[in-house]
């Protein structure tokens, strides 16, 4: 949210705010969404399920990487089944198309973000290390309906690899975030040793310097509750230093899943740093309930971040034929930028309609007054 408009940015009135361009509300804090346009996002063949779609643009075509359920599995069993992808699309919403894996069972939630030097930047989370394989499980053998098998709890570290172009070749991953260190807690209920994902995602300044954003289980019941991180270089994993301090207090479980964060210029305080979270103060999703819903933070100084009192996204999905569905679970947020001015064009998420299916596909849809709209020009007002 901007009070004063900003020259290098388009902005329209919404309420008593200026906002940017795919936003709305009093307090611009919403998005503004278009139809989804059919046969878009990310939906692979044969029922294969998909969890949330991380995108940079690259010479003409946007690179989609995301989590992928080997075996016909749904997102239960992502512990085990979980392998990294990356599918490509003219277009920013899609259809994309699976081009290759990059990282085996176990690797999960890909997040990428670009070096001011060139190199792609890609933040998983495997256990083991990604060097080596997790055989997966055959959940057909059991309808895919229960949950996937442990007898102990793996550790869910956070790695990075890195490449100059997005179909590799891709340096070795190194490890940035150890579980052990900073994510571990005890589960209230079962009193046994729980690791917990740190969702590390951020974004990499002109001195190749990293902000991050991340989220701690706190002990004992399992609150989800967003902190921040910082880098003096994102290449040297011993200069990642995660901050215990909350970003903000929040009620139930917090939130989890930050985006990409990107940046505007504002007029008066030059740059402000942004981020969607997916939203759980009314759910508690490492205890098997989720929420369809996520907000907007902003911050002036990459320190102290304000978080929305209302949701940027919810349940509901409006189709380009009227067809309008309610997901049970929508999270795993990514905002896809317009190369070109900065802008944003499109939300990525995971989504699942219900509950009685582990299916779930990554949904991309279209914002309103982006510079792109179903491949063709449009004018943006201001």
């Amino acid at each position: 949210m901007l009070r004063k408009k900003d020259t290098k940015q388009q902005v329209v009135v919404s309420g008593n705010c200026h906002c940017f361009s795919g936003w709305k509300g009093s307090r611009c804090e919403e998005l503004d969404f278009l139809p989804v346009i059919s046969h878009t996002g990310l939906q692979l063949s044969n029922n294969t399920s998909t969890w949330g779609g991380s995108v940079i643009y690259r010479q003409g075509m946007y690179h989609m990487f995301a989590s992928e359920m080997v075996l016909q599995c749904g997102l239960e069993y992502w512990t085990t089944n979980s392998q990294v992808i990356r599918a490509t699309s003219k277009m920013p919403y899609g259809p994309y198309k699976k081009q290759q894996v990059i990282l085996p069972t176990f690797a999960h939630e890909p997040n990428v973000v670009e070096a001011p030097s060139g190199e792609i930047v890609l933040f998983v989370t495997a256990s083991p290390p990604p060097s080596r394989v997790i055989t997966p499980i055959d959940c057909r053998k059991s309808n895919g309906r229960s949950r996937s098998p442990q007898k102990l709890p793996q550790p869910r570290d956070t790695y990075m690899l890195w490449a100059f172009h997005p179909e590799g070749p891709w340096s070795e991953p190194v490890l940035v975030f150890n579980s052990s260190q900073w994510n571990a807690d005890y589960w209230n209920k079962t009193h046994k040793l729980v690791w917990c994902d740190s969702n590390l995602n951020g974004i990499i300044l002109n001195d190749s310097s990293f902000l991050g954003l991340w989220r701690r289980c706190e002990t004992a019941n399992l609150l989800t509750i967003p902190h921040r991180l910082w880098a003096s270089n994102w290449k040297d994993p011993s200069t990642y230093q995660p901050h215990l301090e909350p970003l903000f207090v929040l009620g139930g479980s917090g939130s989890e899943d930050p985006s990409n964060i990107w940046t505007t210029r504002t007029s008066d305080v030059g740059l402000a740093y942004h981020a969607l979270w997916h939203d759980e103060q009314s759910t508690r999703c490492m205890l098997g309930q989720c929420s369809a819903n996520g907000r907007h933070a902003f911050s002036l100084d990459g320190v102290s971040w304000r978080y929305a009192n209302t949701d940027a996204y919810n349940e509901t999905i409006v189709f380009e034929n009227g067809k309008t569905i309610r997901v049970d679970t929508r999270a795993r947020p990514h905002v896809i930028i317009d190369p070109t001015n900065n802008q944003l064009l499109a939300l990525s998420t995971g989504v699942q309609l219900d509950q009685t299916s582990g299916y779930v596909w990554t949904l991309v849809q279209p914002l309103r007054r982006s510079s792109f709209s179903m491949g063709k020009k449009k004018k943006v007002s201001t």
